[in-house]
């Protein structure tokens, strides 16, 4: 197996139910079991409400439910403004997007490009030019690649690219997430107990929507550091992808 970013690179399991999920995590993780509920389920704004009303209406759908069992409301939060009204004294007075950036993207690129840099060096020493790559992983790889001039915006990803992200501004990306880690824990999910946290919090994932595979993919683009495919990996916790809502849609293949 070969590991594209040891931040972000995480074991996925697939299951049909909750407790098949359960019995494999109890096997592979020392936490003791526990069958006491979360007491919060957390809702920022910064994802809700979503810009597709297709999926808004299917979150809203699945968050009726999960009140309905636990027994408590959707508690409506700012990251933004938490963040502001309990700063880290590391962030200096910076706001969270601000201070993290593209620290996650940055992060990420810079791995792509230093884990394929010995097979870029052999592959051009023995057939005199660069191997081919595919769009995403040439964009991850170089700032100034003439692809990525044609397919994506200066803005989508700055300096973020994995040619032009140092060794030490790697290091400072790091020590950003770790410090958003901890303030996290402390300030929005901290430990409760014998629990990890007493809540819960609500992400969209994908979207309601089929992906043809005739159809040409969306052209590479930078990703941020707040967004539902990274949070989980930064906070090194927990993430329960659930397809909750079946929508109707009318294939454009078949009718």
């Amino acid at each position: 197996m070969l590991t594209l970013s040891s931040a972000f690179d995480v074991v996925g399991l697939l299951g049909r139910n909750i407790k098949s999920i359960n019995n494999i995590i109890s096997l592979t993780h020392d936490l003791d079991s526990s069958r006491n509920y979360p007491k919060k389920i957390l809702y920022p704004k910064e994802f809700f409400p979503h810009s597709n009303p297709t999926h808004q209406a299917m979150v809203n759908e699945y968050v009726a439910v999960l009140e309905a069992f636990l027994g408590v409301k959707k508690t409506e939060f700012s990251l933004v403004e938490r963040w502001a009204q309990y700063p880290p004294p590391e962030a200096e007075g910076k706001s969270l997007k601000d201070y993290l950036n593209k620290a996650a993207f940055a992060i990420q690129c810079h791995d792509y490009y230093q884990i394929f840099k010995p097979y870029r060096e052999q592959y051009r020493n023995n057939f005199d030019k660069a191997p081919y790559a595919g769009p995403i992983v040439e964009f991850r790889w170089y700032l100034n690649n003439a692809l990525q001039h044609k397919i994506a915006r200066a803005d989508d990803c700055g300096r973020s690219t994995g040619e032009s992200v140092t060794v030490e501004e790697a290091a400072e990306h790091h020590d950003q997430l770790r410090v958003f880690r901890e303030w996290f824990n402390s300030n929005v999910m901290g430990a409760k107990g014998d629990l990890l946290s007493d809540a819960i919090m609500i992400l969209p994932y994908g979207g309601p929507r089929p992906k043809y595979r005739d159809a040409p993919n969306e052209p590479p683009s930078g990703s941020n550091t707040i967004g539902e495919k990274f949070m989980s990996p930064i906070l090194q916790a927990p993430q329960l992808v659930l397809p909750s809502v079946s929508p109707n849609l009318v294939s454009q293949v078949s009718n």
